[in-house]
């Protein structure tokens, strides 16, 4: 599917988009980066554990 707001008028796709592709492989990684960032104690700007890798202690106020 050609998408004229993903063409920069140059490059591999040039603006074509693999709907297959995104239905079966990048959606479905997008939706579970969040639940897999929260379960390693990442923080996330929209939710997470408020942890950063390696802090063993509490959670300080989210900025």
């Amino acid at each position: 599917m050609y998408v004229p707001g993903l063409d920069p008028g140059s490059g591999m796709s040039a603006g074509h988009v693999n709907l297959s592709c995104w239905e079966r492989t990048g959606i479905p990684i997008l939706l579970d980066r969040p639940q897999r960032l929260a379960h390693d104690g990442v923080r996330t700007e929209r939710g997470g554990s408020g942890r950063t890798p390696g802090d063993p202690g509490e959670a300080g106020p989210v900025s």
